[in-house]
């Protein structure tokens, strides 16, 4: 079960820079979890928060 706390979050939109710290401060709550599929499913929740120009960075992907 994904958490709503996690659920809840702002989609991002922002640039590289600013993505870091964004996914740092919601990792951290989760990071005594690593490797297991809790954290696993938080990882793909917080994935799919991210959107636009950011989503195509995230990706190392870039609009043409």
């Amino acid at each position: 079960k994904i958490p709503d706390i996690v659920k809840c979050l702002r989609e991002f939109s922002g640039s590289q820079g600013e993505f870091n710290s964004w996914r740092k401060s919601v990792l951290q709550i989760y990071e005594h979890t690593k490797g297991t599929p809790k954290y696993y499913s938080v990882l793909n929740t917080i994935r799919n928060k991210i959107v636009g120009e950011a989503a195509l960075e995230s990706y190392n992907t870039r609009e043409t």
